[in-house]
This record gives C-alpha cells, structure tokens and sequence, in this order.
C-alpha cells in the first residue's frame, strides 16, 4: 500500500503557509498518480463570455480530489450542484450546491468531491480567451505569485475589480 506523507509547513505568513500545504499535497498527489489507486483526470471545462465577466465551469467527478492555481484577484464561485470538502482559510469546509464562494487574493485551494459537482469562477474582464484569462487571473507557482505582487500598480494587468 503506498503511504503519502504531508510535512508540516511552517511559514509565518499564513497565507503562505496554506499555499505551501496544497503545494505539499500535490507533491504527495503526484507521488501517488504512479501507482494502482490515484489517476491523473482532465476536468471537463466550459467557458462563458458575456458583458464583461469570464465564467469559467469545471465539473469535478465524486472521488476527485483537485487543486487549483493562485487566484491573483477576489472573486466569486459558485458551487452550482454538488457537494465538496474545501480547504479554505486554514479549515477543512463542507461546500454544498448550491453556494457561493468568495475567494480573496492568494487563494490556492485543495479540493474533494463526495459527489459529482459543477464549480464557476466568475471574473471580470473584457478579455474573451479562457487561456489568457488564466494567465491573467491566476499563478501556477509561489515564484509567479510574488513576482506579480512585487509589480506596480501601474503595470499590474487590468483587472475590472
């Protein structure tokens, strides 16, 4: 049977420190896709585009266990049907659809769904390509995430919020 073991992370910033507890949770994902019981799966994803917001769905299988990048911006999802474990804020919380969710900045989440679910991201842009809206909007490491903090108001992407 294979065994993944979670460090602790201690990093005096909080919110650091929940980011680097999913990071260590995928470490241990990743660890374990090799094996007989976890497999890789690509979420089946729709995008909508209308007046100045992006909604971006992903419907998550019961059993998944995902996570997700770091939100550069609040916003807003919504947990259209389902019923997910949502690492959020340094707890473990039960999210049952339908509810809204409301993510700040630094956001990195780690998820597990008891049954099938739909979650929407909901951001404002004019912007009307779901892979530059990523890009915008998101962080795929710690690095990026700081890297953009460390930017200037004046050259921050524009955002609507």
């Amino acid at each position: 049977m294979n065994e993944a073991v979670v460090p602790a992370v201690i990093n005096p910033d909080p919110e650091i420190a929940e980011r680097d507890r999913v990071r260590a949770i995928e470490a241990a994902m990743e660890a374990l896709s090799s094996g007989p019981h976890f497999a890789k799966v690509d979420l089946a994803r729709i995008d909508w585009f209308w007046g100045g917001i992006y909604a971006r769905a992903i419907l998550i299988p019961k059993g998944c266990i995902l996570t997700g990048r770091i939100h550069k911006f609040p916003n807003m999802n919504f947990l259209a049907f389902g019923d997910l474990e949502v690492a959020h804020g340094g707890e473990i919380v039960r999210v049952q659809g339908p509810k809204m969710v409301l993510s700040p900045p630094g956001t990195k989440r780690v998820a597990r769904a008891h049954s099938d679910c739909m979650w929407i991201t909901f951001l404002p842009t004019h912007e009307n390509d779901p892979e530059v809206c990523e890009r915008l909007f998101t962080a795929a490491s710690e690095e990026e995430y700081q890297q953009f903090l460390a930017l200037s108001r004046a050259e921050m992407p524009k955002c609507l919020s």
